[in-house]
Formats: C-alpha cells, sequence, structure tokens
C-alpha cells in the first residue's frame, strides 16, 4: 500500500482536529528507518512482532503505542466510523500516556 493517501474516515476525523492529512503517503519500513529511529510506536503486538522478525535491530526500540496500559490498537480500516473513532480515542490515549513518560 506504499504510496496511498490516508484512509478517507481518517482524513475526515482529523480534519475535526485541525489536522490536514491530504499530503500523507504510506510508506514501507526500511532498514534505513528502523537504524535513525530512537523509539518505534506501533499498533498492536503482532506488528512488533513482525518488525522484529524483519528488522533485528528494532530490537529494544519498538513498543505498542497502548504500551503502558496494555492495549492493542485495532486496525479499523474496512470498518464504519465508530470503529475509527474507537482506534483514535485509543491511540490518544497511548500517546498521552507515553507523553507523560518521556516528559
Amino acid at each position: 500500500m506504499e504510496g496511498w493517501p490516508a484512509h478517507e474516515i481518517s482524513r475526515a476525523l482529523m480534519q475535526e482536529r485541525g489536522l490536514d492529512l491530504s499530503a500523507h503517503r504510506a510508506k514501507q519500513v526500511t532498514t534505513q528507518h528502523v537504524t535513525q529511529a530512537n523509539l518505534i510506536l506501533v499498533m498492536d503486538d503482532i506488528q512488533r512482532q513482525m518488525l522484529s522478525k524483519d528488522f533485528p535491530q528494532s530490537a529494544g526500540k519498538t513498543f505498542r503505542i497502548g504500551e503502558f496500559t496494555n492495549t492493542d490498537i485495532p486496525d479499523p480500516y474496512g470498518e464504519p466510523i465508530p470503529a475509527f473513532r474507537h482506534a483514535f480515542a485509543l491511540i490518544d490515549a497511548g500517546l498521552q500516556s507515553w507523553y507523560s513518560q518521556l516528559k
């Protein structure tokens, strides 16, 4: 899905928050991304495991967004708007936890 724009529902919900995702395009994770990153946040444990398998150098710096609440964030792709709202609420809560920890 490299090069694809953000889902139309994601764009609409972020627009409600004053964020413009129109220029966003999906990118494939590369060795360079992983090597340069100090922290990698993923939505669920399956993503963390896949990243670890494909990029062993990601070990120790890859965590779930919901790490501090032991929460996986379900992918809302193909689901109705409430699923997107739910995922975004979990992302918000998880990022607030990360912010508190990193502050």
